[in-house]
């Protein structure tokens, strides 16, 4: 696997491979259909006092006998699983370093335990013990933790989604970045798993000079085994931000992630950009990347984390078993069986959780061949709500492989399949609920981004079908709806033809967000973030407004313009006060054509309520001179007649105050209404005239939905937005 490809699942769970054989090149036969098991092979179930993963029970077991190969087998077995073991996680040649997991603190007594076994405690997190422990003692160490407390691999559940840019140009930012708006006075802090080659990326200009560095792993910064996946991350925020200051953070598990946003934030920084995402608890917001996230927004950071590719490997459904024989029912008919291809030297890995809030459940999970009759591979614990296990083809051909899962105890309820690495799942997809942690995070600053191919990026509003196809969608268990937004994906990184995947849109929604905030880097991360969320609208594809596949939208600024020659973009005067848009049509109110233009403001309320536009008058040709005194005006605006009717217009209390209650004629004809008004004569018979105010309110048009209309747009069903035209320069002004 290059480090490059799709959805890299890194440090998966282990599993016990059997020595390489001849055998394992046969081809297996085609399955023929198959959907029912009756009675497939299954081993014992792993004893309730043994509290961890069962693979790692099993390479305990073979360091333990010098029968099955002893401790030089057992290491073999952990270095020929694909992640860095061999060297980075083999402390002394006997040890494994490995999490201890549980749902309550108590790690002490996990200390203790550790120690007792010849362990050594690395470092601690919440309810998360990182450890290594001698291979030969993992068993025993697990039948002696506190409650609650297992033993993974070191990484277990971590999943890295993988991979001048083109992002600026795609995102309209390029314009902004070369005139000094690249993210000075902001830092960002990367966290990810591998930065190998970094300095090339600095030596052509790719990577910032300076920076700083962190190392929570046990190998060195720049290993080759960890991978560029990280470098590419730094090189795509930096297109957009090359001012910014940055820190970059190497990390191979969730604790370490979950002590790495912890330093961060205690690093003062503004932005963590953090394209790794971890199998979730069934909950929002316990895992421990979900709740250092929360702690580091609360702090005014913005935490922007890829959303997963997780979409077109993943299944969530009640558990059904119509012949009441135990076994899941995939597609809740006769299905017992979810087929999945995998490729020669790949490797399919499955995370299977459940919701354990309606009481005790407990299910086992396997792996066959083709036909059901050999096992491959199989996690049956006891008392926990989760089941994992991955499994290498070593042959030369792709074979198919068949997951069953099946009930122990309880009454049924909703489970969730996460698959990884090189799983193709042939059939059942579920693309909905399948984001990762931290996307589940509450605090409305952890902002979850998914991806959009950069050659479809331009599509119009409210396309169709943009999103790329393994893009994580919400809702979350919990009902959240996400992602937060969409970025672009695919685009080019040095020494590579392209960096894929969400872990590609994160760090383009994180550098763009870097270069919006250094118009004003003291501004409040609310603002910078609620900015960029108004920005992202214009890209608003799919159903109207926020939505589970495209969040709010696409990542982008406005076209670059600067039309009073302050230096500063007009979006960026208009975001920094420094310049009025009443009639928010983007432009500053200083470089409107003379006249006046008339703001429509459109609240969105259900159909049968209708609602009230306001009209408002804009001053023009600058707010910094004298309002003229005028005796009326006329002002003609446009709507979409298919959608709406005018049902009334009345004088606002705004103009009411001003001038009193004065005549005004309205004619509506097509999609048109114009509005004339005189504001009369004074008792000498001479017209009255007023100055009239920036926010003046003029009328209120009171406009119903007209059944079943979707408008112009084609819209979709639900609260539509209307879109109301109006002129800049009014018909007629009477000075």
């Amino acid at each position: 696997m290059s480090s490059l490809t799709t959805r890299t699942l890194l440090s998966v769970c282990l599993t016990f491979l059997l020595p390489f054989t001849a055998a394992a090149q046969i081809m297996e036969p085609l399955p023929q259909n198959l959907t029912n098991v009756s009675d497939p092979p299954r081993p014992a179930r792993q004893e309730a006092a043994v509290q961890a993963l069962p693979v790692l029970v099993e390479l305990s077991r073979i360091a333990r006998d010098p029968a099955r190969g002893g401790i030089e087998q057992a290491r073999q077995n952990l270095a020929r699983l694909g992640v860095e073991l061999a060297s980075a996680d083999l402390a002394d040649g006997e040890r494994a370093r490995v999490e201890i997991v549980g749902r309550q603190p108590a790690n002490e007594l996990v200390s203790a335990a550790v120690a007792a076994h010849g362990g050594t405690v690395v470092r601690e997190w919440g309810a998360r013990v990182e450890a290594t422990v001698p291979i030969a003692d993992l068993e025993a160490l697990s039948r002696s933790l506190p409650p609650t407390y297992h033993i993974v691999p070191l990484g277990f559940g971590q999943v890295s989604p993988a991979f001048e840019g083109q992002g600026p140009a795609i995102m309209n930012d390029d314009a902004y970045r070369d005139l000094g708006f690249d993210g000075s006075g902001i830092e960002i802090a990367v966290i990810d798993v591998g930065f190998s080659g970094l300095n090339n990326s600095v030596f052509f200009g790719d990577a910032p000079v300076g920076y700083t560095e962190v190392n929570l792993t046990s190998s060195s910064f720049e290993s080759g085994a960890s991978g560029s996946h990280g470098r590419f991350v730094v090189e795509t925020i930096y297109d957009h931000a090359s001012g910014a200051s940055y820190v970059l953070m190497k990390v191979s598990s969730q604790t370490q992630a979950a002590q790495a946003i912890d330093m961060a934030a205690a690093m003062g920084v503004d932005i963590i950009s953090m394209s790794l995402g971890y199998f979730p608890s069934w909950e929002d917001g316990v895992s421990a990347i979900s709740v250092a996230a929360n702690a580091a927004a609360s702090d005014g950071i913005l935490v922007f984390n890829s959303a997963g590719n997780s979409a077109d490997e993943h299944w969530q459904g009640e558990f059904v078993d119509p012949d009441a024989d135990g076994f899941l029912s995939w597609d809740g008919g006769v299905d017992e069986v979810l087929q999945c291809t995998v490729q020669p030297q790949g490797v399919i890995s499955f995370n299977l959780i459940w919701d354990r809030s309606g009481g005790t459940h407990d299910y086992d999970l396997f792996l066959y061949n083709s036909d059901a009759t050999a096992l491959h591979d199989w996690s049956a614990q006891t008392g926990e709500a989760y089941e994992s296990l991955s499994w290498t083809n070593e042959s030369v051909f792709p074979l198919t492989v068949q997951l069953v899962v099946e009930k122990k105890s309880g009454t049924g309820t909703t489970l969730e399949l996460f698959g990884g690495r090189t799983t193709v799942m042939d059939e059942h997809l579920v693309p909905g609920s399948s984001v990762l942690s931290p996307s589940d995070a509450s605090h409305p600053n952890v902002i979850s981004v998914g991806a959009v191919e950069q050659n479809v990026y331009g599509s119009g509003k409210y396309s169709c079908c943009v999103t790329a196809v393994y893009s994580s969608r919400g809702p979350t268990n919990g009902g959240q709806t996400t992602p937060d937004i969409c970025a672009p994906t695919s685009t080019s990184v040095s020494f590579a033809n392209s960096f894929t995947g969400t872990s590609c849109a994160c760090p383009h929604a994180a550098g763009l967000t870097a270069c919006l905030w250094s118009v004003n880097p003291a501004g409040a991360a609310s603002q910078v973030r609620d900015l960029m969320y108004d920005y992202a609208s214009a890209k608003d594809w799919g159903a109207v407004g926020f939505d589970n596949t495209y969040g709010r939208g696409g990542v982008n600024l406005p076209e670059f313009a600067d039309c009073n020659f302050d230096g500063n973009p007009d979006a960026f005067d208009i975001a920094g006060g420094s310049s009025d848009d009443d009639n928010d049509n983007g432009i500053p109110d200083e470089c409107e054509p003379v006249g006046f233009a008339f703001g429509l403001l459109a609240p969105e309320l259900p159909p049968t309520l209708g609602w009230a536009m306001v009209a408002t008058i804009d001053p023009m040709p600058s707010v910094t001179l004298p309002l003229p005194q005028v005796s009326g005006f006329d002002m003609v605006f446009g709507f979409d007649a298919s959608v709406i009717a005018i049902d009334n217009v009345q004088l606002a209390p705004g103009l009411i105050e001003l001038a009193g209650v004065v005549p005004f004629e309205v004619t509506i004809v097509g999609n048109a209404v114009a509005v004339a008004v005189d504001f009369g004569t004074d008792a000498a018979g001479g017209p009255l005239s007023y100055p009239l105010d920036v926010r003046t309110e003029m009328f209120v048009i009171e406009c119903s939905v007209i059944d079943g209309a979707t408008g112009t747009t084609g819209a979709p069903a639900g609260p539509p937005q209307v879109d109301f035209a109006f002129e800049d320069q009014p018909v007629g002004l009477i000075l």
